[in-house]
């Protein structure tokens, strides 16, 4: 686990101090928190400086939709946050949609399946 610097992924603290910057009478406000964490997306992938081709993070967006489907659902919040990161990742909203609906579609098909295997 050396290979990791799990400080520098860890961002807890930095989205506290954020909200904390608010005014006490914003600080719960669904909006302000959206923003504070897309902002924290952004500065996690702007730290790598690694290059990334569009396959990668097109593979990358579907298994965080997964992740959020496996999760009950893309909400609101998940789906503002999904699409600040494909756009900084270069995916344009078409091919968002495109992922969203297939990522719905083997969702729905895994859960047949897990069904049919624990009946």
């Amino acid at each position: 686990m050396d290979d990791y610097d799990f400080k520098r992924l860890s961002r807890h603290d930095s989205l506290l101090a954020a909200i904390k910057q608010l005014p006490v009478s914003k600080q719960n406000d669904m909006e302000h928190r959206k923003e504070i964490c897309k902002k924290e997306i952004i500065s996690i992938i702007d730290g790598y400086d690694v290059e990334v081709f569009s396959s990668s993070a097109k593979i990358f967006l579907f298994e965080l939709i997964e992740l959020c489907l496996a999760e009950d659902g893309v909400g609101g919040v998940e789906k503002f946050l999904l699409d600040a990161l494909a756009e900084k990742l270069g995916i344009d909203g078409d091919i968002f949609d495109d992922l969203l609906a297939h990522a719905q579609s083997v969702n729905r098909e895994v859960r047949k399946a897990l069904y049919l295997i624990l009946e």
